[in-house]
């Protein structure tokens, strides 16, 4: 927003909102995994949190998002909205059950799904697996991360015509992420100091 100048960042500052639907998983029991056709089936929902875009500070911006899914990871508002979407959706005429839908995903702009995924390294056909991405294209921007051996693959699928230059977003991730270091004093590895300087 502050590349694009943003007009309303500019306006609202603190203020501004950002909103993301973050996937929230829950554990199944035994019995709803037994029936292997079903075995793959997720049990999620939707949950907003606010990414915390008009703060300025980038430490401080982490700690108003760490703050915000402590809260969300202590509070009831996952399960409720569990028994909400399984109670609710399935009594609804679909025209209203897809106005409800599309209201949500207005209503945010992007989606943060983060799978953790093996911790040790797998093979493929014989050969060692170097990393792995998973995709989803959404209504809205989706960024996706998933955790593999003791690394982070992470991508975002979104419209380029909706969003103009999204290919400065990585450059300015990497920046965000050279910043960090250098206020928590990380060593910063040099492919993320040279995809940083493209924007430079």
């Amino acid at each position: 927003c502050e590349k694009q100048n943003c007009p309303v960042l500019k306006q609202k500052g603190e203020s501004a909102q950002f909103r993301a639907l973050m996937p929230v998983a829950f554990p199944r029991p035994s019995h709803e995994t037994a029936d292997k056709t079903k075995t793959l089936r997720n049990k999620w929902v939707f949950v907003s949190t606010d990414m915390g875009t008009g703060i300025d500070n980038l430490m401080d911006r982490l700690s108003y998002i760490h703050t915000n899914m402590t809260k969300l990871k202590k509070s009831p508002v996952a399960y409720c909205q569990l028994k909400v979407q399984e109670m609710i959706p399935p009594l609804l005429p679909i025209n209203i059950a897809r106005q409800t839908l599309f209201g949500l995903f207005t209503r945010h702009s992007l989606v943060f799904s983060n799978v953790p995924g093996p911790i040790r390294e797998c093979s493929f056909a014989g050969k060692p697996v170097a990393g792995s991405h998973f995709f989803y294209n959404n209504l809205i921007p989706q960024v996706n991360v998933l955790s593999y051996c003791g690394s982070l693959f992470m991508n975002i699928c979104l419209d380029p015509v909706a969003i103009p230059q999204s290919e400065t977003i990585p450059v300015l991730f990497c920046q965000a992420l050279v910043d960090f270091g250098s206020k928590l004093n990380v060593e910063v590895p040099d492919v993320l100091l040279d995809h940083a300087k493209k924007g430079k």
